[in-house]
């Protein structure tokens, strides 16, 4: 356990804890309730608690105990895979997406959402988009492919959000703020830039591959357009050959030899 995972873990414990005594012993138990996000049919909703039910737990153990599992096994590969601040933003994407349609069905649910354990929860999530072919044991036991695990996540949160509970609306909305910013503007929308890219650069090596094929044939002609001239050059200049040899053997003209004996005499 590196000491990050450690400290994350004692600052959930921690949390927790200060919560049950202003519960339980400060008898602070209204005040904690009107943190918690609530319908508006039952009139205790009031803006703030889009963001203020994260803050508070309940008295139910069980939320804590999965945040820790997550944060135990969850928290420091994707530190490592994705780095603090992709890891930050895809916090406020997830809680985003879970207020929004958590205080969407406010107006229609039942029920209430509290807790940080939705935000946390979303490492299994993200793990899967993050490393989408590693292999996990699901429950301890099953291995199933990371992958799977994300959709099979949204795909159960579905389900729950479709009895228009609030604290399954809310894992749904968190879900989905994830997906939003991976596939939007994190690693996913990179990854598919990158993949645009390769298919471009492709495209021009192919088409360069024509242009150089065009080049070689270019080459073909001009190879046979210089073998012509040099044909008909020596030609040109065999022809001059033996037209000067045929020259030189002419005899000479009666006038020019008539005219040193004119001399003589």
């Amino acid at each position: 356990m590196t000491p990050l995972v450690r400290n994350a873990m004692i600052l959930l414990c921690a949390t927790y804890g200060v919560e049950m005594v202003l519960r339980y012993l400060a008898g602070m138990e209204q005040v904690l309730a009107r943190l918690a996000l609530h319908p508006t049919s039952t009139g205790l909703f009031e803006p703030h608690q889009l963001l203020t039910h994260y803050l508070v737990l309940g008295s139910a153990p069980f939320a804590l105990f999965v945040s820790l599992i997550a944060v135990y096994f969850l928290l420091q590969p994707m530190l490592d895979r994705l780095g603090p601040r992709a890891l930050l933003f895809a916090a406020l994407s997830s809680a985003a997406g879970g207020s929004l349609l958590a205080g969407l069905g406010a107006l229609v649910g039942h029920g209430e959402a509290t807790g940080y354990d939705a935000l946390v929860m979303m490492l299994l999530p993200l793990f899967g988009l993050a490393m989408p072919n590693q292999v996990v044991r699901l429950f301890f036991v099953l291995p199933v492919q990371a992958s799977w695990v994300t959709w099979g996540y949204g795909v159960i949160a579905f389900l729950v959000a479709a009895t228009l509970d609030l604290s399954g609306l809310e894992q749904l909305g968190c879900w989905a703020g994830l997906l939003a910013w991976w596939f939007g503007a994190g690693p996913g929308a990179h990854r598919r830039r990158l993949k645009a890219k390769a298919r471009s650069i492709e495209k021009e090596l192919q088409r360069f591959q024509v242009i150089e094929g065009g080049k070689a044939d270019d080459d073909w002609v001009h190879l046979l357009t210089a073998l012509k001239l040099t044909v008909n050059s020596t030609v040109t200049l065999m022809v001059m050959v033996v037209t000067m040899q045929m020259a030189s053997h002419q005899p000479i003209s009666p006038g020019i030899e008539s005219s040193p004996k004119t001399v003589m005499d």
